[in-house]
């Protein structure tokens, strides 16, 4: 028993130590397997709520189809919200970094509302949610990285995304497996971080 527990934390601790965001650009066009797919949807499911509220909502865009016409939408919001600040290489870039992996997942946080809660704690939840859903892609090999546009509460986004009112947008997942090795990088040391009491 003890033995299977040490194996079953170091599976964790390490896909915990080397989870990395992998760029988008980064990433193969090849389709995720479908179990591949269950299985982080499944980890996100699994998140801790307070009042088991579990306010994660996700929309996700696989088809080829789905995945052009994202892009559109979110290059026409960054248009509106970009006024004169308005680059045609950015335009160009959002209207096609959906297009170019195979899955796009939209995160939105619904909060419980019978629940009374802090909107932050429903707002955590959905983060943890989104770091299980890391974890199990890096497990499975899956690259993932989480992108939050500076339009995320723009009108025009809500409306694409077809949120309810008391809802929030809480960015895009970009996943497919990786066209080259995971990258790798340090952390500030924990002591900087951390006063023992």
């Amino acid at each position: 028993m003890i033995a299977d527990h040490q194996d079953y934390a170091k599976h964790v601790l390490n896909a915990i130590h080397h989870r990395r965001s992998l760029p988008s650009a980064s990433m193969k066009p090849d389709p995720l397997k479908e179990e591949h797919l269950a299985a982080i949807l499944e980890a996100a499911n699994q998140a801790p709520s307070h009042r088991h509220t579990e306010p994660w909502r996700f929309r996700i865009y696989q088809s080829e189809a789905a995945r052009d016409d994202l892009g559109q939408g979110l290059a026409k919001v960054y248009q509106s919200f970009a006024g004169p600040s308005f680059f045609e290489a950015k335009f160009k870039k959002t209207r096609l970094r959906p297009t170019l992996v195979p899955v796009v997942i939209a995160v939105i946080c619904s909060p419980g509302e019978k629940a009374n809660l802090p909107l932050y704690e429903e707002i955590l939840a959905v983060g943890c949610a989104v770091q299980n859903m890391h974890l199990a892609a890096h497990a499975l090999g899956v690259g993932m990285i989480w992108s939050t546009p500076g339009y995320y509460d723009h009108p025009e986004l809500r409306e694409l995304m077809e949120m309810a009112e008391n809802s929030h947008f809480m960015g895009l997942l970009y996943l497919g497996y990786p066209a080259c090795p995971f990258p790798t990088s340090k952390r500030r040391p924990l002591s900087e971080k951390t006063v023992w009491l």
